[in-house]
């Protein structure tokens, strides 16, 4: 890994990391207080479009759930990663 390194501001590259972790974090709660207030808001909305929307908005945050374990992961990488190059370039 190292051998192929060439990050030149490995701060911003954390920074980074730690920004997608944050987004991640930030999309999950919306996301689950959405969740929330629309199961209140459909409890007195009876049509077809409510049982079509309600359906359509749980897959989104279905997708929504997967991008934020996506962002977490990445995030946990790009540490990981930064971690080996501070090594790196201390042992340099």
């Amino acid at each position: 890994m190292a051998s192929d390194a060439s990050v030149k501001n490995v701060d911003q590259l954390r920074q980074f990391g730690s920004n997608l972790r944050i987004a991640g974090d930030n999309l999950t709660t919306l996301f689950q207080r959405l969740s929330v207030q629309m199961h209140q808001v459909c409890e007195g909305w009876n049509d077809s479009k409510n049982q079509a929307f309600m359906a359509d908005f749980e897959e989104k945050c279905r997708t929504i759930t997967q991008l934020s374990e996506e962002m977490q992961q990445y995030s946990q990488y790009i540490a990981r990663t930064c971690d080996i190059l501070d090594q790196y370039r201390t042992a340099r």
